[in-house]
């Protein structure tokens, strides 16, 4: 089931938005800490200030003798020398009564708890300092604190609050707005990608993402699409071929087959007529007997290609062997097919090879030259620049550069008509580049300077495990 799914953009504004709002929370935060112990701590200094001036007046009004005038010159004191707006000065007796307090409205009624030496508390929304009044004759003489109200501080937090709170609004505002002008911008790349995947998926394949400048993760994402869209491509190219291979390979495999079965077909309608002589029925049964060993070869054929297809390297069985004694032992095989047309020239080597299969490889080039070729057959083997090195030349006309490019594939026949002279059915040069391929070799077909199809082939000489690394 299709649902409408969150946009892009408004998700990572939105958690840009969240971790700004939450970067500003922790500012406005440490920000009023630390403006309320500065403003708490300057309100301390002062107190401290005032209890060191007023502390030896009082100490000096407790300590006289006559207790009439300790008490009444307190009120006067607390008067006279103490002037400071909003703070409230307590003073009380050892027993922990209230005995005098500055005329302030809202004077507690009771004594606050008493800070240690140096140190200040918070108690009813006021800043406490205070001190015992001691007298080495008389002991203790009470209890002074001044108290200051928490109020005005209160007061400048909420105002700074408050500024900091219109002014992380703004900020936000203007970092939502222009934060997704700039992100919309940013992924104009992403939508021209998007649009160009959309486009490969309606089957545009080949299809390239132009981003331009791009962020880098944008630009690997278009880039990664591109090769994606040529890798389709290709492999889309690729099974076309593949199954236009096919289809010829059937048609070409079924005209091959064709061809005797018609020939065999004919014949056994003209002996179940009876209307054959002796000499008829001869010629006719060495005519069966040729369309027979062409299919039979043919057939054979299909199968040895369908086997090198499906096994490659595993289809043989290759070991080290001498290369002198291997074409020693297969020259008068080879001056069978090419006679005295056949020039070998061998140089000492070893190969790596199953030797029924480098026979086979070797046969069917001679005998492709002796065949469609003129002149002398020229075969070398020796050492080469991947191991062992055979070249095989005739001095016929040489191949087009259409015979070239499609020399090898199955079916393919140069000249048509070759197949009535030599009954060839254009396989056994593909069975020979299999056969090398699956020794892990190379072979190359191209006309030689003097004139005449040449075919270079490059086998290793060792197994793969002792051949030096190649260089990077």
């Amino acid at each position: 089931m299709n649902r409408r799914l969150p946009s892009l953009t408004r998700a990572l504004i939105g958690r840009q938005l969240l971790i700004l709002v939450a970067i500003l929370l922790a500012l406005g935060a440490t920000q009023i800490a630390v403006l309320r112990h500065v403003l708490i701590s300057n309100t301390v200094d002062s107190l401290r200030d005032e209890l060191s001036v007023l502390r030896p007046v009082v100490h000096r009004s407790l300590n006289s003798a006559d207790p009439a005038f300790r008490f009444s010159t307190l009120v006067p004191i607390l008067f006279k020398h103490f002037h400071a707006p909003g703070v409230v000065v307590l003073l009380g007796s050892p027993g922990g009564f209230i005995i005098a307090n500055s005329p302030h409205p809202g004077v507690p009624t009771t004594t606050p708890p008493l800070p240690p030496p140096g140190r200040y508390t918070i108690w009813s929304h006021h800043i406490v300092v205070g001190s015992q009044i001691n007298d080495s004759h008389y002991g203790d003489l009470g209890t002074i604190w001044l108290l200051s109200s928490l109020a005005p501080t209160n007061t400048i937090l909420w105002q700074d609050a408050r500024l900091f709170g219109l002014l992380s609004a703004a900020v936000l505002l203007a970092a939502g707005l222009f934060g997704s002008l700039s992100l919309r911008r940013g992924l104009v790349p992403l939508a021209q990608v998007t649009e160009t995947t959309e486009h490969i998926a309606a089957g545009d394949f080949g299809r390239q993402a132009v981003v331009g400048p791009a962020p880098a993760e944008i630009a690997r994402l278009g880039d990664a699409v591109n090769r994606m869209s040529r890798a389709v491509e290709e492999a889309l190219d690729a099974e076309h071929e593949a199954q236009a291979e096919v289809r010829r390979f059937v048609a070409d495999a079924s005209h091959e087959l064709r061809t005797p079965l018609t020939a065999l077909s004919g014949f056994l309608d003209l002996w179940a007529s009876g209307s054959l002589d002796a000499a008829e029925r001869k010629t006719s049964l060495e005519a069966m007997r040729r369309e027979t060993a062409r299919m039979t070869r043919l057939v054979q054929e299909l199968l040895h290609l369908s086997q090198l297809d499906q096994k490659g390297p595993g289809a043989v069985r290759p070991a080290v062997h001498d290369l002198a004694r291997i074409m020693a032992d297969l020259e008068p095989t080879l001056r069978t097919l090419a006679g005295d047309r056949l020039s070998l020239t061998i140089r000492p080597a070893t190969i790596w090879a199953d030797r029924d299969r480098l026979s086979e490889v070797l046969l069917n080039l001679v005998d492709n030259a002796s065949r469609h070729g003129r002149g002398t057959i020229s075969l070398s083997a020796g050492p080469g620049p991947d191991g062992v090195r055979f070249v095989v030349e005739d001095e016929g006309p040489g191949l087009s550069p259409e015979a070239v490019r499609h020399l090898f594939e199955r079916f393919y026949r140069g000249d048509p008509s070759r197949a009535n002279r030599g009954g060839g059915a254009g396989l056994g040069l593909s069975i020979v580049e299999s056969l090398v391929l699956a020794h892990e070799g190379r072979i190359a077909a191209d006309n030689a300077p003097g004139g005449g199809a040449r075919f270079t082939l490059d086998w290793p000489s060792s197994p793969p495990n002792s051949r030096p690394a190649s260089p990077a």
